[in-house]
């Protein structure tokens, strides 16, 4: 019995005691509460955004993203749309028809022979000797002829040089030079010419000219990516090559891609 009375004055004393402490504790907390409070929002709200608000601005940051690379796409597609609609069909294939015979896809030798044939022929003069030569690739930064595009633009053209000698009156030398130059079915460049005068008035001609050919490329890229932009310079070369009339002996060379058995007999 007074064994039990002890314990009990001894749990009340310590209760007692307990009191005191939690009392004191919270003067001694009493002028920090604010800034305590304060600590726990902060920590509250930072647990809340880094675990729930973060995920969700990340999603709308790629939704936002994709919204935009989908818009420009949309813009892109309209844009070719718009120029395909543009298009006049019967003028492109024209377009295309006579740029390829200007600057082709490839060297063409067999046609270059034939072309020379048909000027030989029209003019009177007698091929010596034919050699040719593939020249290097042109990333041209100025005109090469009135007929190709340079300017300012990333195409790129391969070379093929031509050595001729020949034989022909003065007349007939100074009309194959220029019905050479003047062709509208294929670019033929001079580049050097040296001529001797033999007897009879017969000049025996060296001459250097050069043609172009221009591989296509090897795709065009997906139905999204950009259209390519082509130079001022090509541009005008393709609005100007429907209106320019190819000569009529020109049109059989541009269908004929066999040269004569031949090419130095008449």
């Amino acid at each position: 019995m007074i064994k039990q009375v002890y314990i009990h004055f001894h749990w009340i004393s310590l209760s007692k005691k307990a009191d005191m402490n939690t009392k004191l504790l919270l003067r001694m907390i009493d002028p920090y509460k604010k800034l305590i409070f304060s600590l726990i929002s902060v920590v509250v709200v930072l647990y809340l955004t880094v675990n729930f608000l973060m995920p969700k601005l990340n999603d709308i940051f790629e939704i936002q993203k994709q919204n935009k690379s989908e818009s420009e796409l949309v813009k892109t597609l309209g844009d070719k749309l718009s120029i395909l609609k543009g298009i006049n069909k019967e003028d492109t294939k024209l377009q295309l028809e006579k740029i390829s015979l200007i600057l082709p896809d490839e060297k063409n030798i067999p046609y270059l022979f034939t072309t020379l044939d048909f000027l030989a022929e029209k003019t009177g003069i007698n091929f010596e000797s034919i050699d040719f030569k593939s020249g290097s690739i042109l990333k041209a930064e100025a005109p090469i002829s009135r007929k190709v595009p340079v300017r300012g633009r990333a195409e790129t053209y391969r070379m093929i040089e031509i050595t001729a000698n020949f034989k022909g009156t003065e007349e007939q030398t100074n009309d194959f030079l220029t019905n050479m130059y003047a062709l509208k079915s294929r670019v033929f460049l001079p580049k050097r010419v040296n001529i001797k005068i033999k007897e009879d008035n017969i000049r025996s001609v060296n001459v250097l000219f050069e043609t172009y050919y221009s591989p296509l490329i090897n795709t065009l890229g997906d139905v999204g990516s950009a259209l390519p932009k082509f130079s001022p310079s090509l541009n005008n070369i393709l609005s100007q090559a429907v209106q320019e009339e190819i000569y009529e002996g020109e049109q059989g060379v541009a269908v004929s891609t066999a040269p004569k058995s031949n090419l130095f007999t008449y």
